[in-house]
């Protein structure tokens, strides 16, 4: 993804949030200045890896005062009960398809 939106002239950036009373800083996956998204990146559409995600996101977002986005990239799409919950938290998914991606049930032609 990383790759397919450099090439889009998006402007991406990953980072470390280091946060007082934390022994460890926070890591980002990747916050994509361009379209203003927080994407959290998942190897798995499991409901323990997504519930994990979920928080994650909304973590993150707080932090970054919910002016992003928050997009959950995943590698095919999650179940319909899952993606329910994704579009009630305000949470968009990604998917590869071919050289493009898919972004919540909207596929490029």
């Amino acid at each position: 993804m990383r790759d397919h939106l450099l090439a889009a002239g998006h402007e991406l950036s990953r980072c470390t949030l280091k946060m007082a009373g934390e022994p460890h800083p926070l890591a980002v996956d990747l916050v994509d200045r361009t379209s203003g998204r927080l994407v959290v990146a998942r190897g798995t559409t499991s409901r323990p890896a997504l519930q994990e995600a979920i928080g994650e996101l909304l973590d993150l977002g707080g932090l970054f005062g919910d002016t992003l986005t928050k997009t959950l990239l995943v590698p095919e799409p999650p179940d319909s009960d899952l993606t329910g919950l994704l579009s009630r938290l305000g949470i968009t998914w990604l998917w590869p398809k071919g050289a493009d991606f898919c972004e919540d049930t909207r596929c490029p032609a």
